[in-house]
């Protein structure tokens, strides 16, 4: 005798349904948890690779205050120095965590924000850069603070790559003012055009094309990170600053040796010199 089927139970499948939704639900509370640790723990790295790096320049400045400290307008100079950059550290702290959030509002002047990047370089880095192709007039809006710590990595790692103290090789940084003027009206966050496009290009053994992406990524190394024990941070910092402030950052495809990063920055109402496409 053949078994005649039975009708499925609703409420049973309803109790089934239950569980699963709450199954799935608990599911994506320790998704949403894992990603939001694993945010948190990069934005606490980006904060580490910077404070780390300032914390360097307090050390050696007090370290020349003790060694100066028969003279006390050079120790006043350099206490001076230790307090800018410990408020300069918790500026950076505050930066890159409001990132996290939404967009950075500001306005700076570029080339400002540049001599204050090269002045946290060692001197015998600053001696390989070229900056002759800088306008003096192009204001970006972001934050002057965010600005530095882009360019500071981006030339260290220029620096580094063209060989870095025993090195030979040089760094050239240029920007382009906007395309388009801001009679057009044409809204600034849909317009590439009203963008800055800040370069920065050195001549070493240059970026594999295959990886030239994946740097941008928090705890992706690049060689010249790898040589010199970075941590994989630097890029996605720039990344991360850069892209809350409405721009974008890429390295270039480049004919022969060298690498280039392109940084797109909106700019800060029109420049002088803004020319038409």
């Amino acid at each position: 005798m053949t078994d005649t089927p039975r009708d499925p139970d609703p409420y049973r499948i309803l109790d089934e349904l239950d569980s699963l939704q709450r199954s799935l639900s608990g599911a994506q509370r320790q998704i949403d948890r894992s990603e939001q640790l694993e945010t948190l723990g990069t934005l606490a790295g980006m904060i580490a690779h910077e404070v780390r790096n300032i914390a360097s320049k307090i050390v050696g400045a007090a370290q020349l205050a003790d060694r100066n400290a028969g003279d006390p307008v050079r120790v006043r100079e350099l206490s001076e120095r230790i307090v800018r950059l410990g408020l300069h550290a918790g500026r950076v702290a505050e930066t890159i965590l409001a990132a996290a959030d939404e967009p950075i509002p500001g306005d700076c002047l570029l080339i400002e924000v540049h001599r204050r990047a090269m002045d946290a370089l060692p001197s015998e880095a600053r001696a390989r850069f070229d900056d002759a192709g800088l306008p003096a007039d192009l204001r970006a809006a972001i934050d002057p603070d965010a600005l530095e710590r882009v360019l500071v990595n981006l030339y260290l790692n220029a620096w580094r790559a063209v060989g870095g103290s025993g090195g030979a090789g040089r760094v050239t940084v240029s920007a382009k003012p906007p395309r388009c003027r801001s009679e057009h009206g044409c809204p600034r966050s849909a317009c590439s055009a009203r963008n800055i496009q800040f370069s920065v290009r050195d001549d070493g053994p240059g970026i594999h094309p295959e990886i030239a992406e994946t740097v941008f990524q928090p705890w992706r190394r690049g060689d010249s990170e790898t040589r010199h024990g970075g941590h994989g941070l630097g890029l996605a910092l720039c990344r991360h600053l850069i892209e809350a402030a409405g721009g974008s950052i890429r390295f270039a495809p480049t004919a022969g040796q060298g690498a280039e990063v392109i940084v797109e920055i909106p700019a800060f109402g029109p420049p002088a010199h803004a020319r038409v496409a």
